[in-house]
Protein backbone atom coordinates (compact mmCIF):
# COMPACT_ATOMS: atom_id res chain seq x y z
CA UNK A 1 0.00 0.00 0.00
CA UNK A 2 1.60 3.14 -1.09
CA UNK A 3 1.93 6.56 1.44
CA UNK A 4 -1.28 8.75 0.96
CA UNK A 5 0.16 12.07 -0.56
CA UNK A 6 0.61 15.01 1.85
CA UNK A 7 -2.96 17.25 1.60
CA UNK A 8 -1.62 20.50 -0.88
CA UNK A 9 -1.86 23.61 0.75
CA UNK A 10 -1.35 27.53 0.12
CA UNK A 11 -0.14 30.10 3.07
CA UNK A 12 -3.86 30.60 3.73
CA UNK A 13 -4.89 26.58 3.75
CA UNK A 14 -1.69 24.71 5.68
CA UNK A 15 -2.46 21.49 6.48
CA UNK A 16 -2.23 20.03 9.57
CA UNK A 17 1.53 18.72 10.15
CA UNK A 18 2.86 22.09 8.42
CA UNK A 19 0.32 24.19 10.69
CA UNK A 20 2.07 22.07 13.88
CA UNK A 21 6.12 22.26 12.17
CA UNK A 22 5.17 26.19 12.02
CA UNK A 23 4.07 26.46 15.64
CA UNK A 24 6.33 24.77 17.16
CA UNK A 25 8.95 26.90 15.07
CA UNK A 26 7.01 29.91 16.46
CA UNK A 27 7.53 28.43 20.12
CA UNK A 28 11.05 28.12 19.76
CA UNK A 29 12.44 31.66 18.18
CA UNK A 30 12.79 33.97 20.59
CA UNK A 31 12.62 37.07 18.90
CA UNK A 32 9.25 36.31 17.41
CA UNK A 33 7.71 36.72 21.29
CA UNK A 34 5.66 39.63 21.67
CA UNK A 35 4.30 39.06 24.95
CA UNK A 36 4.19 36.24 27.13
CA UNK A 37 3.58 34.89 30.87
CA UNK A 38 7.23 36.00 31.83
CA UNK A 39 7.03 39.85 31.55
CA UNK A 40 2.83 39.18 32.00
CA UNK A 41 1.65 36.54 34.54
CA UNK A 42 -1.64 37.57 33.71
CA UNK A 43 -1.80 35.45 31.00
CA UNK A 44 -1.20 32.03 31.83
CA UNK A 45 -0.23 29.49 29.41
CA UNK A 46 -1.57 32.17 26.57
CA UNK A 47 1.87 33.92 24.48
CA UNK A 48 1.21 36.37 21.78
CA UNK A 49 3.90 36.11 18.62
CA UNK A 50 4.59 39.31 16.51
CA UNK A 51 5.55 38.17 13.07
CA UNK A 52 5.72 39.72 10.19
CA UNK A 53 3.86 39.03 6.91
CA UNK A 54 7.43 37.98 4.97
CA UNK A 55 7.83 35.45 8.04
CA UNK A 56 6.82 31.68 6.48
CA UNK A 57 5.30 31.41 10.25
CA UNK A 58 2.68 33.98 9.43
CA UNK A 59 1.05 31.24 7.43
CA UNK A 60 -0.53 30.25 10.90
CA UNK A 61 -2.24 33.80 11.04
CA UNK A 62 -3.14 33.34 7.33
CA UNK A 63 -4.46 29.88 7.28
CA UNK A 64 -6.57 30.93 10.93
CA UNK A 65 -8.14 33.91 8.90
CA UNK A 66 -9.07 31.80 6.21
CA UNK A 67 -10.79 29.53 8.24
CA UNK A 68 -12.71 31.46 10.39
CA UNK A 69 -14.41 34.12 7.55
CA UNK A 70 -15.40 30.85 5.86
CA UNK A 71 -17.04 29.57 8.52
CA UNK A 72 -18.64 32.76 9.61
CA UNK A 73 -19.73 34.32 6.31
CA UNK A 74 -18.52 31.57 3.74
CA UNK A 75 -16.13 32.94 1.56
CA UNK A 76 -13.66 30.21 -0.17
CA UNK A 77 -10.01 30.18 0.69
CA UNK A 78 -9.55 31.16 -3.02
CA UNK A 79 -11.10 34.51 -2.43
CA UNK A 80 -9.78 35.58 0.80
CA UNK A 81 -6.28 34.61 -0.54
CA UNK A 82 -6.85 36.39 -3.20
CA UNK A 83 -8.10 39.44 -1.78
CA UNK A 84 -5.70 39.82 1.17
CA UNK A 85 -2.14 38.50 -0.48
CA UNK A 86 -2.27 41.97 -1.91
CA UNK A 87 -1.17 43.19 2.01
CA UNK A 88 0.74 40.30 2.52
CA UNK A 89 4.20 41.50 2.36
CA UNK A 90 3.53 44.70 4.46
CA UNK A 91 1.62 42.61 7.19
CA UNK A 92 2.13 42.30 10.69
CA UNK A 93 0.60 39.59 12.63
CA UNK A 94 0.02 38.77 16.31
CA UNK A 95 -0.67 34.98 16.68
CA UNK A 96 -2.16 33.99 20.53
CA UNK A 97 -1.01 30.55 21.28
CA UNK A 98 -2.24 28.08 24.52
CA UNK A 99 1.24 26.28 25.15
CA UNK A 100 1.05 23.46 27.85
CA UNK A 101 4.24 21.83 29.44
CA UNK A 102 4.34 19.11 27.05
CA UNK A 103 5.81 21.17 24.61
CA UNK A 104 2.44 21.35 22.63
CA UNK A 105 1.02 24.68 20.93
CA UNK A 106 -2.83 25.50 20.17
CA UNK A 107 -3.13 28.09 18.07
CA UNK A 108 -6.41 30.33 18.84
CA UNK A 109 -6.51 33.97 17.46
CA UNK A 110 -4.60 36.23 15.26
CA UNK A 111 -4.53 39.78 14.57
CA UNK A 112 -3.55 41.13 11.69
CA UNK A 113 -2.69 45.02 10.71
CA UNK A 114 -0.96 46.27 7.41
CA UNK A 115 1.40 48.99 7.67
CA UNK A 116 0.70 51.74 5.46
CA UNK A 117 4.60 52.92 5.55
CA UNK A 118 5.00 49.57 3.44
CA UNK A 119 2.27 49.53 1.32
CA UNK A 120 -1.43 50.25 0.62
CA UNK A 121 -3.93 50.57 3.16
CA UNK A 122 -7.38 48.09 2.94
CA UNK A 123 -9.20 50.58 4.57
CA UNK A 124 -8.30 52.96 1.55
CA UNK A 125 -8.68 50.26 -1.30
CA UNK A 126 -12.33 49.46 0.25
CA UNK A 127 -13.42 52.90 0.30
CA UNK A 128 -12.21 53.44 -3.50
CA UNK A 129 -14.21 50.16 -3.98
CA UNK A 130 -17.14 51.38 -2.85
CA UNK A 131 -16.83 55.62 -3.56
CA UNK A 132 -15.01 55.29 -6.79
CA UNK A 133 -11.64 56.30 -7.59
CA UNK A 134 -12.34 59.62 -8.71
CA UNK A 135 -13.72 60.54 -5.22
CA UNK A 136 -11.25 62.40 -3.07
CA UNK A 137 -10.14 60.67 -0.15
CA UNK A 138 -11.30 61.87 3.41
CA UNK A 139 -8.76 63.62 6.01
CA UNK A 140 -8.62 60.84 8.17
CA UNK A 141 -7.70 58.70 5.31
CA UNK A 142 -5.72 61.01 2.78
CA UNK A 143 -2.49 60.23 5.20
CA UNK A 144 0.95 60.36 4.03
CA UNK A 145 1.96 56.74 4.95
CA UNK A 146 5.52 57.31 5.81
CA UNK A 147 5.10 60.76 7.96
CA UNK A 148 1.59 59.83 10.13
CA UNK A 149 2.64 56.44 10.94
CA UNK A 150 -0.75 54.83 10.47
CA UNK A 151 -1.58 51.02 10.86
CA UNK A 152 -4.82 49.44 9.53
CA UNK A 153 -6.34 46.77 11.66
CA UNK A 154 -6.96 43.80 8.65
CA UNK A 155 -8.57 41.32 10.81
CA UNK A 156 -9.25 40.06 13.98
CA UNK A 157 -9.79 36.09 14.14
CA UNK A 158 -10.45 33.77 17.34
CA UNK A 159 -11.32 30.32 17.42
CA UNK A 160 -15.34 29.74 18.88
CA UNK A 161 -14.34 28.53 22.08
CA UNK A 162 -11.94 31.29 23.35
CA UNK A 163 -14.15 34.27 22.34
CA UNK A 164 -14.98 35.39 25.82
CA UNK A 165 -13.42 38.77 24.90
CA UNK A 166 -10.18 37.90 26.84
CA UNK A 167 -7.63 36.30 23.92
CA UNK A 168 -9.31 39.44 21.87
CA UNK A 169 -8.42 41.55 24.49
CA UNK A 170 -4.54 40.39 24.83
CA UNK A 171 -4.24 40.33 21.14
CA UNK A 172 -5.50 44.47 21.68
CA UNK A 173 -2.46 44.81 23.98
CA UNK A 174 0.00 43.24 22.07
CA UNK A 175 -0.92 45.80 19.33
CA UNK A 176 -0.81 48.78 21.07
CA UNK A 177 2.77 48.08 22.73
CA UNK A 178 4.00 47.56 19.50
CA UNK A 179 2.37 50.57 18.14
CA UNK A 180 4.30 52.28 20.78
CA UNK A 181 7.59 50.74 19.84
CA UNK A 182 7.15 51.42 16.47
CA UNK A 183 6.37 55.12 16.78
CA UNK A 184 2.34 54.74 15.49
CA UNK A 185 0.33 57.94 15.31
CA UNK A 186 -3.15 56.35 14.38
CA UNK A 187 -5.22 53.32 13.53
CA UNK A 188 -7.52 52.87 10.64
CA UNK A 189 -9.71 50.33 9.95
CA UNK A 190 -13.36 49.33 8.71
CA UNK A 191 -15.39 47.07 10.60
CA UNK A 192 -19.21 46.20 11.34
CA UNK A 193 -21.18 48.09 14.02
CA UNK A 194 -21.01 45.10 16.48
CA UNK A 195 -17.45 45.68 16.26
CA UNK A 196 -16.64 49.28 16.84
CA UNK A 197 -19.53 48.79 19.87
CA UNK A 198 -17.67 46.35 21.42
CA UNK A 199 -14.35 48.22 21.08
CA UNK A 200 -16.09 51.68 21.63
CA UNK A 201 -18.56 51.22 24.54
CA UNK A 202 -17.86 48.44 25.92
CA UNK A 203 -13.68 48.63 26.36
CA UNK A 204 -13.43 52.58 25.69
CA UNK A 205 -11.17 52.26 23.06
CA UNK A 206 -11.57 55.42 21.21
CA UNK A 207 -12.15 54.68 17.40
CA UNK A 208 -14.19 57.38 15.51
CA UNK A 209 -16.12 57.43 12.45
CA UNK A 210 -15.31 59.67 9.37
CA UNK A 211 -17.02 61.99 9.15
CA UNK A 212 -19.09 62.37 6.30
CA UNK A 213 -18.10 58.73 5.01
CA UNK A 214 -21.71 56.50 5.01
CA UNK A 215 -21.51 53.03 5.88
CA UNK A 216 -21.04 50.83 3.08
CA UNK A 217 -22.54 47.18 2.95
CA UNK A 218 -21.44 44.09 1.51
CA UNK A 219 -23.31 40.66 0.65
CA UNK A 220 -20.84 37.78 1.45
CA UNK A 221 -21.29 34.21 0.04
CA UNK A 222 -23.38 32.98 3.15
CA UNK A 223 -26.35 35.55 1.81
CA UNK A 224 -26.26 37.85 4.87
CA UNK A 225 -26.02 41.70 4.15
CA UNK A 226 -23.07 42.79 6.18
CA UNK A 227 -22.42 46.65 7.18
CA UNK A 228 -19.39 47.93 7.51
CA UNK A 229 -17.93 51.31 8.58
CA UNK A 230 -14.86 53.67 8.44
CA UNK A 231 -13.07 54.35 11.81
CA UNK A 232 -9.97 55.65 12.78
CA UNK A 233 -8.25 56.76 15.68
CA UNK A 234 -5.54 58.98 17.23
CA UNK A 235 -2.95 56.44 19.46
CA UNK A 236 -2.44 59.35 21.78
CA UNK A 237 -6.17 59.15 23.00
CA UNK A 238 -6.24 55.90 23.97
CA UNK A 239 -4.71 55.48 27.51
CA UNK A 240 -7.09 58.61 28.58
CA UNK A 241 -10.10 57.31 27.00
CA UNK A 242 -9.66 53.47 28.78
CA UNK A 243 -8.91 54.57 31.78
CA UNK A 244 -12.09 56.98 32.07
CA UNK A 245 -13.93 53.71 30.48
CA UNK A 246 -12.49 51.43 33.35
CA UNK A 247 -13.54 54.25 35.75
CA UNK A 248 -16.92 54.19 34.70
CA UNK A 249 -17.18 50.24 34.89
CA UNK A 250 -16.10 50.45 38.69
CA UNK A 251 -18.15 52.81 39.56
CA UNK A 252 -21.31 50.71 38.12
CA UNK A 253 -19.81 47.39 40.14
CA UNK A 254 -20.20 49.31 43.05
CA UNK A 255 -23.60 50.43 42.42
CA UNK A 256 -24.77 46.74 41.08
CA UNK A 257 -26.00 43.92 43.27
CA UNK A 258 -23.39 42.01 44.42
CA UNK A 259 -23.34 38.25 41.81
CA UNK A 260 -26.01 39.88 39.83
CA UNK A 261 -25.63 39.37 35.92
CA UNK A 262 -25.22 43.38 35.50
CA UNK A 263 -22.07 42.71 38.07
CA UNK A 264 -20.80 39.87 36.84
CA UNK A 265 -20.73 41.54 32.70
CA UNK A 266 -19.28 44.50 34.28
CA UNK A 267 -16.44 42.61 36.20
CA UNK A 268 -15.80 41.21 32.63
CA UNK A 269 -15.32 44.23 30.78
CA UNK A 270 -13.20 45.67 33.52
CA UNK A 271 -10.68 42.59 33.38
CA UNK A 272 -11.26 42.96 29.24
CA UNK A 273 -10.08 46.89 29.48
CA UNK A 274 -7.37 46.52 32.03
CA UNK A 275 -6.14 43.56 29.92
CA UNK A 276 -6.01 45.73 26.24
CA UNK A 277 -4.25 48.62 27.55
CA UNK A 278 -2.05 47.50 30.95
CA UNK A 279 -1.59 44.21 30.68
CA UNK A 280 -3.08 43.15 33.76
CA UNK A 281 -6.31 41.70 34.42
CA UNK A 282 -6.74 42.59 38.15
Amino acid sequence: MSELAPVSSTPYSRNPDELANLLSSLRHEATRVGIDAETYTDLGSLTIYKVSGQDACADVGRTLEAKILGSEYGYAREFIEHHFQLFDRHSLFFVACIEDEAASTRLVGTLRIIDCAQGDSETVSMFREFYGENTPLPRELNFRPEEDRVWDILSVAVERPYRNGITASWLYHALYKASLQENVKCWVANITPREAKNLICRLGIPFRTIRGVDPVHDVPPNGTVVEYGFYHLNLVDCGPAVKLRMSHLEEAIEMAVPGSATARMNKLLLRMARICWFGAGE
